[in-house]
């Protein structure tokens, strides 16, 4: 059993990332984690299963849509794209980019040069990117994956090398999975 202090609230959320710049980026499910950590760190409450299935919304838990999602009329497909950001005050700054390659002319060109571009640089990256990258392009894309993964590291090693990175290990995939 735990006691009232093992459990985590929403103020030590705010506390831990206190002036820190966090960079989320991945698919829907790294989605969901972004959106989890918005409510969570605004209500100590988790997302519903209503909230995690909305995507593109304008808004949600003070943050906003920069591109793509409704404002391109984009549902889902390889050339999805969704950017979102959530910024308290100045206190706290967290970004999410939607992916379905971990390393792409998308990323290339987009991403990192908006990191190049911004004064303040990411303290944390958090990313996943699997299932897209070995299901969606061709009969390589396992050895694609492979080689993409050794440049998305070595590229955020380069351009970041004081940044926390954690890659986010790909969950089992359900047999009736869609979308």
């Amino acid at each position: 059993m735990t006691s009232p202090s093992d459990t985590l609230t929403s103020k030590d959320v705010r506390e831990l990332l206190s002036n820190k710049y966090i960079l989320i980026l991945g698919d829907s499910v790294v989605r969901g984690l972004y959106k989890d950590l918005l409510k969570f760190s605004n209500v100590d409450d988790f997302l519903t299963e209503e909230e995690l299935r909305v995507k593109g919304e304008k808004r949600f838990y003070g943050d906003r849509l920069i591109t793509g999602g409704i404002q391109k009329g984009l549902t889902n497909g390889i050339d999805y794209e969704e950017v979102r950001e959530h910024t308290a005050g100045g206190a706290r700054r967290i970004r999410f980019y939607f992916l379905t390659r971990c390393y792409s002319s998308y990323m290339k060109n987009v991403i990192f040069n908006d990191i190049k571009n911004q004064a303040i640089k990411p303290d944390i990256i958090i990313m996943n990117s699997c299932l897209w990258d070995i299901s969606r392009y061709g009969i390589h894309s396992m050895r694609s994956y492979q080689r993409n993964i050794d440049r998305i590291m070595g590229s955020f090693r380069q351009m970041l090398p004081d940044a926390l990175f954690l890659w986010l290990s790909a969950l089992p995939v359900s047999n009736a999975s869609n979308g």
